[in-house]
């Protein structure tokens, strides 16, 4: 059996690995689809998953790296502890605010605002990140936790381990 060092070190290999490959394949793919349309619906779900990669890989990095190294300290940071504690509201209420904002096309209403496009675009993501929060605080403090709290009264008894016979 390999000792936990090799594999901690083999871990945050893999996680280098995941995130340099996948950054470049991000990169080349976007700089192809800048001049040509060619493979555009096979490498845009690649670009996706590699984003994804890069996510496993930057988790890789942060499950290994020391406690003194500025990873594991953005990681254990007091920002991280409050994304974690609203986590499930986040991840429940951005996807139906993204549809919402792309459904009645947000971006152009920020274009109002701010007329050159990617400034708009920051503004736009600004502001969809600050209802998401706000909707995950809410959804947490009014309607999560009230139920965490009625958790207890709904665990399952424990019977006696019945004794074997044989």
């Amino acid at each position: 059996d390999e000792p936990r060092e090799a594999k901690v070190a083999w871990l945050d290999r893999v996680g280098t690995w995941l995130i340099v490959h996948s950054a470049a394949y991000i990169a080349l793919s976007f700089g192809w689809n800048r001049f040509t349309e060619a493979g555009y619906f096979v490498l845009r779900p690649l670009r996706e998953m590699a984003f994804n990669f890069i996510f496993a890989g930057l988790l890789a990095k942060a499950l290994t790296a020391p406690e003194s190294k500025a990873l594991a300290r953005f990681f254990r940071s007091r920002v991280m502890g409050f994304l974690v504690k609203y986590s499930y509201g986040l991840y429940v209420f951005h996807a139906l605010l993204s549809y919402w904002m792309f459904h009645y096309q947000t971006l152009e209403v920020v274009k109002g605002w701010v007329p050159w496009h990617v400034p708009a675009v920051l503004l736009q993501a600004t502001l969809g990140i600050a209802v998401s929060v706000l909707v995950s605080l809410a959804s947490f403090h009014f309607f999560e936790q009230p139920f965490l709290k009625l958790k207890s009264r709904f665990e399952a008894k424990r019977r006696p381990a019945v004794a074997d016979s044989h």
